[in-house]
């Protein structure tokens, strides 16, 4: 009993010892540059035995003066009070926060509730401007780890969306939008409820370790422009040992196979299941070996959403292996490692290795012929030619008989304008008569050696054709299709993408590129860019410009009401096909490359020796960036980069 009443005692002692309370704030809102006061009302104690330990302010908030203690006195003991007073200038409008003050007494100690100041802007007292800012929804940012990034409103009285949002993506890393991503978060001050919207949510797959920096950002609401301040991030490397694949997350991971037992004209399926949350859009499944056997094809499949520690889902992929001979064989499928960036271990899930027999079901089993894409007639071939007037000197010189028309108009007969005007288009469409043709023998004998399946002799000569016009779209067609049907496939590659280059509206070829990536597995490349000829827009530019020259010089009787808005038309349509015939040139000279012929490395830094981020497969397109020594740096299409070295590259020379 007695130790019982003891611990009530010293338990109300302590509870005695410190107190909370309120603050108040006069006057509750001020302009920008003005002043404000803080005061906590506490027992009557004298002043000179108050000790006031303040916490660290807000950088919009200035100090001014001391401490002020004063003892209210009053005629009834229960009126009187000491009251603590702090004075402050606010220099910076915006919502802020005071972290709780102490205030240590004789008798007890007193610590205040967190104190919310709002600051006016100084032309606009009535508006009291909210903030932005970045924020990172995880502890630590580890290379290839997809992380939650998040801009917030915060400080805000109410939800609400913003009018405009402006954000520029990091370099270095993957920044794609990731919608739902972040929770409304609320604080109450007093009266006053303060919420934290995320307006915009995004996640970031760093590419390398190292500094890693998210761009100043700006929305507007309520009225006003608020920018956010850039956000450095220290991007931590990946631990040894965490293999090829990776993969940083928590995963689960299986595999097995569809058949134990196959005849020799039939395949055997390998399926690997990835499920689990982490960077699933951007990890390597493990690699899958055989003895016996070749891979057929392989296909892949995706299904995951976005959340707050990165991609949450499943990915598929399956792998048909093709027997070459009967007999017992073995399938292995490499370990999978990842990596738990929260529990910062490195887990595996082992090797596994999956037997199987392969018997002679039938005697004779009848070989289909490879499917193969159909050669370009020598009729075809002169269909798909260009012009390539933009080339010419003599096309842009059409433009000088219109000059001419104009400034001589006035003295030279109105009969004589009309034979003017035929004059130039005659000249304009000569510009482009003389197209050089291809050889017809060498066409015969590409057709007669892919025709009787051989295919090296065929792509040789097409090879020998291009010397004679290295820019020709049906030659590089041939050419392509050549060199696939001969096992050149990153070659096939690079010359499909360079038919599209020189004839982007050539529809067979993009269709024959598509075949020809899908066969290879080769899904998720950097796109072409989609343009077209600068020949369509720089005749009609031509065109547009002798609808002008005749404007100019018809008679001024004739010139009506709707002439100045046929004038203004025409100046509109030529300055619309000029800027489509400058992005045409641009779109012709943008740089193409194409892993080959054998798979590729990609590194974070251009050393050889340094760690590897990627392997590329053949015919892999990339973007080439810059250049060091004997690496490139290239994107790929997942908009990753990195350095490989530039002999594993085709490039156009």
């Amino acid at each position: 009993m007695i130790l019982a009443l003891f611990g009530v005692w010293t338990a109300g002692g302590l509870a005695a010892e410190s107190a909370a309370v309120p603050t108040s704030v006069m006057p509750p809102r001020v302009a920008e540059g003005n002043r404000f006061s803080i005061m906590v009302e506490i027992e009557p104690v004298d002043a000179a035995l108050v000790e006031v330990v303040e916490p660290e302010y807000p950088a919009a908030l200035g100090r001014v003066g001391g401490v002020q203690v004063t003892t209210r006195d009053a005629r009834s003991a229960e009126l009187r009070s000491t009251q603590v007073r702090l004075d402050f200038q606010g220099n910076q409008a915006g919502r802020w926060i005071i972290d709780p003050l102490t205030i240590v007494t004789p008798q007890r100690e007193y610590v205040t509730r967190p104190t919310l100041v709002e600051i006016a802007l100084r032309n606009q007292p009535d508006q009291v401007p909210f903030d932005i800012e970045w924020r990172v929804h995880s502890d630590t940012v580890v290379e290839g780890q997809s992380v939650a990034v998040t801009l917030d409103m915060i400080r805000v009285t109410e939800v609400t969306f913003p009018d405009q949002i402006s954000v520029q993506p990091p370099s270095g890393a993957l920044f794609e939008e990731a919608p739902g991503v972040g929770e409304i978060e609320s604080t109450r001050y007093g009266d006053i409820e303060l919420f934290r919207v995320p307006v915009a949510s995004y996640l970031l797959t760093p590419s390398a370790s190292g500094a890693l920096t998210l761009p100043p950002a700006e929305i507007a609401a309520f009225g006003l422009s608020r920018r956010a301040a850039a956000l450095n991030l220290s991007v931590e490397p990946l631990p040894e040992g965490t293999g090829d694949t990776g993969a940083v997350g928590s995963f689960r991971f299986s595999s097995h196979i569809d058949h134990a037992e196959i005849g020799q004209d039939e395949t055997v399926e390998v399926r690997m299941l990835l499920q689990g949350v982490g960077n699933l859009g951007f990890l390597q499944f493990p690699s899958v070996s055989a003895e016996g056997l070749v891979v057929s094809d392989s296909e892949s499949s995706e299904r995951f959403l976005s959340g707050p520690r990165g991609y949450v889902g499943a990915r598929t992929q399956t792998i048909r292996l093709r027997p070459t001979a009967a007999g017992d064989f073995r399938i292995s499928v490499a370990p999978f490692v990842w990596y738990d960036p929260e529990s910062r271990t490195i887990h595996r899930e082992a090797a596994r290795t999956f037997p199987v027999r392969v018997v002679d079901r039938s005697e004779a089993v009848p070989v289909e012929p490879p499917q193969l894409p159909q050669l370009l007639s020598a009729e075809q071939i002169r269909r798909v030619s260009t012009l390539d007037l933009f080339r010419l000197p003599g096309t842009y010189l059409t433009t000088m008989p219109g000059l001419i028309m104009v400034t001589v108009v006035i003295y030279v007969r109105r009969r004589r304008r009309e034979s003017i005007a035929l004059f130039s288009v005659v000249l304009l469409l000569g510009a482009g008569m003389l197209i050089p043709a291809p050889d017809t023998e060498q066409l015969a004998r590409v057709a007669e050696h892919y025709q009787q399946g051989e295919w090296a002799e065929a792509y040789e000569v097409s090879q020998q054709l291009l010397q004679q016009a290295a820019d020709h779209p049906g030659l590089l067609y041939n050419a392509a299709v050549t060199a696939f049907a001969a096992d050149h496939h990153a070659r096939s590659v690079f010359l499909l993408r360079r038919a599209l280059v020189m004839r982007p509206l050539f529809q067979q070829a993009r269709e024959t590129l598509a075949v020809v990536e899908d066969e290879l597995g080769l899904n998720r490349q950097y796109a072409l860019r989609r343009s077209v000829h600068p020949d369509a827009p720089l005749i009609a530019s031509l065109i547009l410009f002798y609808v002008l020259a005749v404007l100019v010089v018809i008679p001024a009787e004739r010139r009506k009401a709707g002439y100045a808005i046929s004038v203004i038309v025409a100046l509109l349509c030529l300055g619309g096909a000029l800027a489509t015939f400058g992005y045409a040139l641009y779109a012709r000279q943008e740089p193409l490359a194409i892993v080959g012929p054998d798979a590729a490395e990609l590194r974070r830094i251009p050393e050889q020796e340094a760690e590897t981020w990627l392997t590329l497969p053949p015919g892999t397109a990339v973007h080439p960036l810059a250049s060091r020594e004997n690496h490139t740096l290239i994107r790929t299409g997942y908009g990753l980069d990195g350095w490989m070295l530039a002999e594993h590259l085709l490039q156009q020379e």
